[in-house]
């Protein structure tokens, strides 16, 4: 039947018509029994008549009303009166983002409230099983407020959490002529596009697309005929934001070029991490300017100075000129790519890499410079990508290349400063060094890229980059090759590490780096199992306060002493610590990864993410600081979170051990145990039978009530301990899960006497729910000071 204004849709007043598409007509209506306005969304006449049509009705309806989320349309009911099928739902009065797309490209910060507000409504659709898969901007309303509310989920379809999906029929409903463009192909994934199975990260592609929009006021993908389009979609890359909007951030274009990846497994993994991302960079926004703003005004009352000392004094210095000028954008953020070796001798490898990671840690002592860690930028060693690419993906403004020759004790270092938007080479210098000198050279270059980039280094900084020795040149080489060999982080190079360090100090006892060096070896020597903490700790801490004594500037010495305080149960100190460590060098990724954990463990789970995703900032491809998003989710009990998270790392990095075990975790807590102890079997097989990860295979077994297996794995774990070290922790774990309280409680006790720090995590771990609430446990607790 033909609807019209005025006419009743049982107790619903039809008032007028507001959209139209392939799954149905909406009307704004009045509803008489509660006396407020609604939208009717109406199957066109004789659809009802088409199962398959009717049930994607019934199944749009299902889904939203299973979402719960202030920028999600809310669904009121699904009805029927004279055989017409309808949903009610809430009334968004405002502008579609189509609409505002069109009047002008969408402010900066406008657009980060608009997007973050989309990306927290698609993390809540898909945590519910729903993929939206017709993203546009048509079907997003922004309010008179500045509220965004996706209004369509018509063609949403519930899939399971394993990123499998029945084949789309996406193609034959929305392509149907020849050499046009009908529906909303322009914002379709490649996976949707060619009829594959889509998921949650196609819808990620589609609300990509969206954001490229709202940021240049153009669809990313153009082709003028169906055909062209979809090729574009499948094999073409839209021009960097760059090129289309001067002045946009950096970050925000990689963060949607990442979203425009064309093989799903390539883009970000889930909503949530979009979310983070993009709230991140907004958080940065501001407070960079806020620090701006306050630079601003010390730079023109500067300036005016300046204007007035050279009055009268001829023409101004082109320095000078060049600052009062302003000059191009200014540079805040940069990575230094890896430095060719130029021996031609991979025995020379330690030395390059050393000097390497030097140059970034003296240019992050710097701390309004963002600069990339080293574990990030390895991946570009030897490769093909161009410095616009890198960049790009490393969200920074520009990029340092540079090369080592060495003759005997002679260094020569080349190095040179590229504006990543423009390919600009903005400044090049040789230096030629004697080796024992090389640690001044350091600072120099730190302090002569800040004085190109116009970065503002404080007295302080200044004072901690000259703060500089000669050193001895064999120490020197000592202390490249163990940090070279602890970068490796296995027990082989832990070993090998702590022997060159320990032969740097002999060769130059007051070599505060080498102390610092060998305190970081032996906590993590005794925190990977390899030394028992009573042979690790004492050892790291004579190495660590040693280090402070000789240079109490030292990031990396804070960050150890605090682990060291955590293993003392100095909850207070260890904090005091790390943001010590952090005020130095807020550059220093590891810093805030040990941060964020101890966040976690006491309970502090916001604050932990907004370490971590310092961290990540700082070192965007760490596989073990991006897998501790899925830890913190854990250790809130948001299992499902961390069963996505864990999940979307292993598809990248199948043997990314943590990951296997934290996803066990996950399961277990969720009654999944086939798939728990398949995880921990995993975990248990890449780390060669590492106790940490075949305790937790021992307790998930034990839980699955699969004891006699439990008992094996036990078994095994006493026959490892008479050869290496087995953490009580350990045992203790897997006496919870066997339900042996009192042997647990004795294997906790021998664990606290250890100083293991995974202690810590007893008070938020599930695991020990069943054992919570015994007067032994609460002790314990309180003596470790997680609660009075």
């Amino acid at each position: 039947m033909s609807l019209e204004p005025g006419q009743s849709l049982s107790h619903y007043r039809l008032v007028e018509k507001i959209g139209e598409g392939g799954m149905g007509v909406v009307w704004k209506a009045r509803d008489t029994k509660l006396g407020r306005e609604v939208a009717l969304k109406v199957l066109p006449e004789g659809v009802t008549s088409e199962p398959e049509r009717l049930d994607r009705f019934r199944q749009e309806a299902k889904a939203l009303a299973s979402l719960d989320h202030a920028n999600i349309v809310t669904v009121y009911s699904v009805e029927e009166a004279d055989g017409i099928h309808f949903l009610t739902m809430g009334l968004v009065q405002g502008k579609t983002l189509e609409r505002l797309i069109s009047e002008g490209r969408i402010p900066p910060e406008k657009f980060f409230d608009v997007a973050i507000a989309l990306a927290g409504a698609l993390a809540a659709a898909h945590d519910k099983g729903v993929v939206h898969r017709d993203l546009k901007p048509a079907n997003i309303m922004v309010t008179p407020e500045g509220h965004s509310k996706i209004l369509d989920f018509g063609l949403a379809k519930l899939v399971s959490t394993d990123h499998t999906a029945e084949t789309s029929d996406m193609t034959t409903h929305l392509l149907t002529r020849e050499g046009s463009i009908m529906g909303t192909l322009p914002y379709m994934s490649p996976e949707q596009a060619e009829g594959k199975p889509v998921d949650a990260r196609s819808d990620i592609f589609s609300i990509g697309a969206v954001f490229y929009e709202m940021c240049s006021g153009r669809r990313p993908f153009r082709g003028e005929t169906q055909a062209a389009l979809i090729s574009e979609i499948l094999r073409e890359s839209p021009p960097p934001l760059s090129k289309l909007r001067a002045g946009l951030p950096r970050p925000l274009d990689r963060i949607i070029r990442r979203c425009l990846e064309k093989k799903p497994q390539d883009r970000h993994q889930t909503a949530h991490d979009l979310y983070n991302e993009l709230k991140g960079l907004q958080e940065g926004r501001r407070s960079a300017a806020s620090r701006k703003g306050l630079r601003l005004w010390i730079a023109t009352a500067a300036a005016a100075l300046l204007v007035a000392l050279v009055v009268g004094l001829g023409p101004v210095p082109g320095r000078l000129q060049k600052w009062l000028g302003g000059g191009p954008a200014s540079i805040e953020s940069l990575a230094v790519l890896p430095l060719d070796n130029l021996m031609g001798d991979t025995e020379q490898e330690y030395l390059v890499q050393g000097m390497h990671e030097a140059l970034i840690t003296e240019l992050s002592r710097i701390g309004a410079l963002n600069v990339i860690s080293r574990t990030s930028v390895m991946r570009y060693r030897g490769g093909d990508r161009s410095i616009g690419e890198i960049a790009a993906e490393l969200g920074v403004d520009a990029v340092i290349e540079g090369s080592v020759l060495r003759a005997g004790n002679q260094v020569r270092v080349t190095v040179q400063l590229i504006r990543a938007a423009t390919d600009e080479h903005l400044w090049a210098q040789n230096y030629d060094r004697e080796l024992s000198d090389i640690l001044a050279l350091y600072s120099e270059l730190a302090e002569a890229i800040a004085a190109e980039i116009r970065i503002v280094v404080t007295p302080e900084e200044k004072e901690r980059l000259a703060r500089t020795r000669p050193v001895d040149p064999e120490a020197y080489e000592a202390y490249l090759r163990g940090r070279y060999h602890w970068n490796k982080r296995t027990k082989e190079g832990f070993q090998l590490a702590t022997e060159q360090f320990q032969r740097s100090i002999e060769l130059d006892p007051d070599y505060a780096k080498a102390h610092a060096g060998l305190a970081g070896s032996y906590v993590l020597l005794g925190q990977y199992r390899i030394l028992t903490p009573e042979d690790a700790l004492p050892r790291a801490t004579a190495a660590a306060h040693r280090a402070l004594e000789l240079d109490d500037s030292l990031a990396e010495a804070h960050t150890v002493l605090a682990q060291i305080k955590l293993h003392a149960w100095d909850l207070a100190e260890a904090e005091r610590e790390f943001k010590r460590a952090i005020e130095l060098n807020a550059g220093y990724a590891t810093a805030h990864q040990w941060y964020a954990e101890y966040l976690t463990s006491v309970g502090r789970h916001e604050e932990a993410l907004t370490e971590i995703h310092r961290a990540r900032e700082v070192d965007p491809h760490s596989l073990l600081i991006s897998g501790l998003t899925a830890k913190i989710s854990y250790d809130s009990r948001d299992y499902q979170a961390a069963i996505k998270q864990c999940r979307s790392f292993l598809e990248m990095n199948p043997d990314f051990v943590w990951c296997h075990s934290n996803l066990g975790r996950a399961y277990l807590q969720t009654g999944a145990h086939v798939d728990a102890i398949a995880a921990f079997e995993r975990a248990v097989s890449l780390s060669d039978g590492n106790p940490y990860h075949a305790g937790r295979l021992a307790h998930a077994q034990a839980v699955a009530g699969n004891r006699t297996e439990a008992w094996r794995i036990l078994a095994e774990m006493n026959e490892r301990a008479e050869e290496s070290y087995v953490s009580g922790l350990d045992f203790a774990i897997v006496y919870v899960g066997l339900g042996e309280n009192d042997e647990a409680f004795k294997r906790l006790e021998e664990a606290y006497a250890e100083r293991v720090i995974g202690l810590l995590y007893a008070n938020i771990d599930p695991i020990f729910d069943p054992i919570r609430s015994d007067p032994r446990f609460q002790d314990l607790i309180k003596r470790m000071g997680l609660r009075e």
